[in-house]
């Protein structure tokens, strides 16, 4: 079984020596270690009137990943549950890192915008790992079954 850990370290080093399609896969696999969580935690601040957590642009190492994750995680959790249900028609503007603006209605920021950018970064992220010999499966993509 691959270490995923040792995978990520070999594509940085690819990266660094080796062809654009390399480049352009660990490009995607970075984009989701340090952007696909972003998405969940935007929306869920939009929708709740709130200051969205901020997470360093430094490149990551897997500590950092796993502390983001969790970041994430816990900032979600933590957002008002009413207020984000009562969004579904409040106008909200998504905001991208070059400072261009998109609005949305909540119902739509979630249905077309950051539910579908969140599972295109992991997706994206799974295939590269899959691609690279580390040992998943469609249960470690879905998670347990509740």
């Amino acid at each position: 079984m691959t270490n995923p850990e040792e995978t990520v370290h070999a594509f940085r080093l690819l990266r660094n020596s080796t062809t654009k399609a390399t480049d352009h896969e660990l490009q995607k696999y970075d984009n989701f270690t340090r952007y696909g969580h972003r998405h969940a935690v935007v929306a869920g601040a939009l929708l709740a009137g709130r200051a969205p957590h901020t997470f360093s642009d430094a490149e990551p190492d897997i500590p950092e990943l796993k502390a983001r994750i969790s970041a994430a995680i816990d900032f979600v959790q933590g957002l008002p549950r009413a207020e984000i249900e009562a969004a579904a028609d409040k106008e909200v503007a998504f905001i991208f890192k070059n400072g261009a603006q998109r609005t949305f209605t909540g119902k739509s920021l979630l249905l077309t915008f950051s539910v579908p950018q969140f599972f295109f970064h992991v997706t994206t992220a799974y295939d590269i790992l899959r691609h690279a010999g580390v040992d998943l499966a469609k249960k470690d993509f879905l998670g347990p079954p509740r």
